[in-house]
């Protein structure tokens, strides 16, 4: 989904707060002060939460405290949690957008990105938002990014487009007026989406910024004037500016602010109104650093954090600083993997286990226990002290010695939310878990099924009724607690033992506290009733289309017959069941009976009903006629098993035809005439499908430039390779120089496109015989080269016919010195397959070249000149073979070099370029019937050219 950007919606409620979490998700900054740095007072502790990262743009925290990152190759990732010492990565399976294969819907390169959420009361919800921009080529959208409660991930929504272009949008913030504020790569706007949780949110160019390409955004709180505070990190250095009321679209220029430098990201912690300015200006690992800013005073402490390489964003979790630096930036390719994401103050106090449950053992959930004086053990680094507090939500800790690495309340607690937290004694930074005190048991399961007293058979389904939320666990016979195994409504309950038995269930609740046992007594008869196939007798035999079926049981609690056909669903049925319209062949009757407790048994009779075969095949040809390229393969099949023969002389096809046995190649024009005869004897009607060849017109193809016009090179005597454009109407562009010591090569030809990437490419063959392949790049250019084949030494001509074969790749052919002419068919990727023979005598020709189709019958064709002067023109079949060679000049020993660069006047047919002794070049215009039009000069000087092509 596209979002139209020009669509402007007035929210109902302009100034949306942010809820705890979504502050700390946050990249967004503060006022308009300028102030001067003062030192640092010391540098901060920092732990590895993730490594593996390549250019990562900054972070946020998820509604589950689960950290996301932007990442140029795996795009918007969650990044793995182990257990410490273990550090995280990301975990690809959750990833949108990037470049790795099987990654969700998303930004192709992934901006720093924003959480916002909409109702900031009720985290996890599933209305939260990630807000990440698409910095890609081309691209101008922002991917919105929905929480998905069940999976706990955020999942694609849609993409919202901008602005029109190629702009690239590169970072986004949230504001406390509860808008999104996007900077972009390309383009000079400061842009505001109004209400980014909305279908339709309106955008607002509410800033241009002085200098291209800014790299960071961030937007503070609500100023007393009720405007939020944007901060905007220029190539110039940082600059802010106040941001009008939604509605308003007047724009403005940010001010000069803050004397922090040129950062390269930016956030802004709401609660502690501080401003992170990081930088990534390092020329050697350890030298960027982090400086902060505190908003309300407007001190600016240079260096708060150093030892970082290069900064790329910045995150919050939980009031502590995350900071993605990439080392491997100080390097001049861009690197894969070598970034890391750092979490800045963190306690080296933990939690390792708890709580306990009532029985002593840990909580499965460590978010729910049924224990009133729960028990948590810590840790932290040898001869810590520990301090722990166990508290109510929205009550001040208290804090308790712990250095013994477990504590355990004094007095049981009431049921409730509480947190338990941890801290190194003194530091200040605590580590919580919170989780839920629940020693309330659920009640007592109400059994539907099995009723108390009820007769069943030997499968029984399990109907129970029970509180939300709750497990439960079903004994049969037994009342020793091993006895339990868990169960569900809707299971199905299995007896192999006739008789009374008990069934007894309980229901634990997700704290562990256990309902009383209910439980019921029945009996259970695993007998199933008797039945009988009377008609037909046994299995095998041969039965009508329309057979009879009698069965019956001597039971006396049946509860009635069901039965099937073949594949067909079981119904009710009384006996004699019948059917009609069988088809010929093999067929299986079932019948089930059932008793009263449900046990059944079931009978089947095999058996096969004879139907005579009075229906012809039906035989059909694909393609179906019409007119196709030579090498076309035509396919018969049919219907049915059946023997298929043909004709293409015209005559009525019979079993004495030739037998259709795989495809049929078309390589003239012919009308195929077919029948199909079953192994009953059945014969098809005769069907006819007319096919004539597709006359398609080959021309060469020497459009160097990519403007769609036949151009020339030619070698001069100091091996220097030059490029003539032509001009599309016979004429020339400016020649340049496009290669150089080519003087070493004995033959240049251009096959057109040899390697099939659509650009014209040359063909040269060096002093040992080697045939290089040097690829076009459709701009004047050459691509890096790679040998075609060796052994060409004994070659006294090469040229390329283009498509000679008809198999739509271009070829070589080649005169060897004995007179012999081979052709090399092309791959279509830059090599050739093996030769074949394609003509002899040809050393009687002084030149032979190919202008492509140039009597215009849609094959490629090939001139040459004998010792007498005379051209000859040697028109192709097409597949690789020749027809009935025609007179096409004479005269033409005057000519020191003939070429056809394909059509060089731009009527759409093949010519000829031609120079005479005296260096004039002429163009023979062909008439596309082999034949010419009245010649012109289209050049002098030529008689300094060694090769022209």
């Amino acid at each position: 989904m596209t979002v139209h950007p020009r669509h402007r919606h007035t929210p109902a409620n302009p100034i949306r707060r942010m809820g705890a979490l979504a502050l700390a998700c946050l990249l967004s900054v503060g006022v308009f002060l300028h102030f001067e740095p003062v030192a640092a007072t010391a540098d901060q502790t920092r732990a590895v939460l993730a490594t593996g990262l390549s250019q990562s743009t900054g972070a946020l925290v998820d509604p589950a405290g689960r950290v996301w990152v932007s990442d140029r190759i795996a795009g918007f990732c969650r990044v793995s949690q182990p257990a410490p010492p273990a550090v995280g990565a990301i975990e690809t399976a959750t990833c949108l957008g990037g470049t790795l294969s099987g990654a969700g819907a998303g930004p192709t390169r992934a901006g720093a990105p924003a959480f916002f959420d909409p109702t900031a009361g009720a985290v996890g919800s599933g209305d939260e938002l990630a807000l990440i921009p698409d910095f890609s080529t081309g691209s101008a959208e922002v991917t919105r990014a929905r929480w998905n409660a069940e999976s706990r991930t955020f999942r694609f929504q849609n993409e919202l487009t901008l602005l029109d272009g190629d702009i690239r949008p590169r970072a986004v913030s949230i504001g406390d007026d509860g808008h999104a504020y996007v900077i972009f790569q390309r383009a000079r706007a400061v842009v505001r989406i109004v209400d980014p949780a909305e279908s339709q949110p309106g955008v607002e160019t509410v800033a241009y910024v002085t200098a291209p390409a800014p790299v960071a955004i961030a937007a503070a709180g609500v100023t007393s004037g009720g405007r939020v505070t944007v901060y905007v990190a220029e190539t110039t250095g940082l600059r802010s500016f106040s941001a009008p009321p939604a509605g308003n679209l007047s724009s403005v220029a940010p001010a000069t602010s803050y004397a922090v430098g040129v950062p390269s990201a930016l956030l802004y912690d709401t609660a502690a109104k501080v401003l992170y300015v990081g930088k990534a200006q390092a020329t050697s690992a350890g030298q960027d650093v982090i400086t902060r800013v505190a908003t309300n005073t407007g001190q600016i402490e240079s260096g708060w954090a150093t030892g970082y390489s290069r900064i790329g964003g910045l995150g919050l979790r939980e009031g502590k600083l995350m900071v993605a630096d990439d080392v491997g930036l100080l390097g001049a390719t861009s690197p894969t993997g070598t970034g890391s994401l750092y979490i800045l103050g963190q306690s080296t106090a933990q939690i390792v286990s708890g709580p306990t449950a009532a029985d002593g053992s840990l909580a499965v959930d460590p978010a729910i226990t049924n224990d009133s004086t729960p028990t948590f053990t810590v840790s932290a680094a040898p001869g810590s002290s520990l301090e722990c507090a166990l508290y109510r939500n929205g009550q001040t800790p208290v804090w308790a010695d712990c250095s013994g690495r477990t504590f355990t309340p004094g007095v049981a607690q009431a049921d409730g939310t509480y947190t338990f937290a941890v801290r190194v004694a003194g530091t200040g930074v605590p580590v919580t878990r919170a989780f839920t005190i629940d020693t309330v048991s659920p009640a007592a399961p109400t059994i539907g099924a099995p009723a108390e007293g009820q007769l069943v058979g030997r499968q029984v389904p399990l109907d129970v009724l029970a509180e939300s939320g709750t497990s439960l666990f079903c004994a049969i016979d037994s009342a020793e607690a091993s006895a339990y195994a868990v169960c569900a409504s809707g299971d199905v309950l299995t007896f192999v033992t006739d008789g009374n038995h008990v069934l007894r269930i309980k229901a634990v609740d997700h704290a562990g506290n256990v309902s009383p046992i209910s439980q019921v007594g029945f009996r259970v008869d695993t007998a199933g009733p008797s039945l009988a196939i009377t008609v037909p007798a046994a299995n095998g035999e041969t039965l009508s289309a329309s057979p009879t079926f009698e069965f019956s049981s001597t039971s006396t609690d049946v509860a009635g017959f069901r039965c099937r056909l073949d594949t067909q669903d079981l119904s009710p049925c009384t006996s004699p069941q019948s059917y009609t319209g069988l088809a010929g062949g093999p067929h299986v009757f079932e019948v089930e009976v059932a008793d009263q407790s449900g046990n059944r048994t079931v009978g089947t009779r095999t058996f096969s009903v004879a139907v005579a075969d009075t229906t012809a095949p039906v035989v059909t040809a694909s393609p179906a006629g019409g007119q196709y390229p030579a090498g076309q393969q035509i396919t018969l099949t049919s219907n049915e098993p059946a023997g298929i023969y043909y004709t293409r002389d015209g005559t009525a096809p019979s079993t004495s035809s030739t037998r259709y046995t795989g495809p049929i190649t078309l390589t003239a024009d012919f009308t195929l005439r077919f029948i199909g005869i079953d192994s009953a004897g059945n014969s098809s009607a005769p069907v006819a499908q007319t096919y004539t060849l597709a006359v398609v017109t080959v021309l060469p193809k020497h459009d160097f430039t990519g403007d769609d016009r036949a151009d020339v090179l030619a070698r001069d005597a100091g091996g220097l390779l030059w490029l003539y454009p032509g001009n599309g109407s016979g004429g020339w562009l400016a020649r340049w120089q496009v290669g150089s010591g080519w003087n070493s090569m004995s033959a240049i030809l251009s096959p057109g496109d040899f390697n099939g990437d659509r650009y014209s490419d040359v063909l040269a063959r060096d002093g040992n015989g080697v045939l290089w392949l040097y690829p076009g790049d459709g701009s004047g250019g050459w691509l890096a080269r790679s040998e075609v084949a060796s052994g060409f030494n004994p070659m006294t001509a090469i040229l390329s016919p283009y498509d000679f074969n008809g198999d739509g790749h271009a070829d070589v052919l080649a005169r060897d010195s004995g007179g012999l002419l081979w052709l090399y068919p092309g791959t279509g990727t830059g090599a050739v397959l093996a030769r074949s023979a394609a003509g002899s005598g040809w050393n009687v020709m002084t030149t032979i070249l190919s202008p492509g189709d140039f009597n215009g019958d849609g094959r490629s064709d090939v001139l040459a000149r004998d010792t007498g002067g005379v051209l000859w023109l040697y028109p192709g079949n097409g597949t690789g073979g020749w027809r009935a060679r025609s007179q096409a000049g004479s005269g033409w020993n005057v000519m020191t070099a003939i070429l056809s660069p394909g059509d060089f006047n731009g009527d759409g047919r093949s010519d000829v370029l031609a120079r005479a002794s005296d260096g004039v070049l002429w163009l023979y215009p062909g008439n596309g019937t082999g034949g010419w039009l009245a010649r012109k000069q289209v050049g002098s000087g030529w008689n300094g050219m060694t090769a022209i092509l």
